[in-house]
C-alpha cells in the first residue's frame, strides 16, 4: 500500500512521456527513497534508468518497498488526460 501525490501532474506526465518513447513496459520499484525504473528497450540498444526522488514529490507515503509492473503505453494514455497544475494521485491498496 502506498500513496503518492504530485501537486502538478505535468511532472509525472513528462517523465512517463520520455520513458514511453523508449520502452513499452517496465517494473517500477517504489520505496522510501522514491520511484525507480530500470528497463532495457526491446531492441536491447537502449537502457532506461529512471529515478524520481521522494523529495521531488509533494506527498510520498510508502510504508514498504513495492514493485509494480506497468504497461507504459496505457499509463501514457492516462497521464495524457492531465493538465498542467492538476493534482495527480497514485495509490495502491492491498
Amino acid at each position: 500500500m502506498f500513496e503518492i501525490v504530485f501537486d502538478n501532474a505535468k511532472v509525472f506526465k513528462d517523465s512517463v512521456d520520455a520513458i514511453v518513447s523508449l520502452i513499452d513496459e517496465g517494473e517500477f520499484l517504489i520505496n522510501k527513497d522514491g520511484i525507480e525504473l530500470r528497463a532495457m528497450a526491446p531492441s536491447q540498444v537502449v537502457m532506461v534508468d529512471f529515478t524520481m526522488p521522494s523529495k521531488a514529490i509533494e506527498k510520498f507515503e510508502v510504508p514498504k518497498e513495492t514493485k509494480i509492473g506497468l504497461n507504459l503505453d496505457d499509463l501514457a494514455k492516462i497521464t495524457a488526460r492531465t493538465r498542467p497544475g492538476e493534482t495527480l494521485t497514485l495509490n495502491l491498496d492491498n
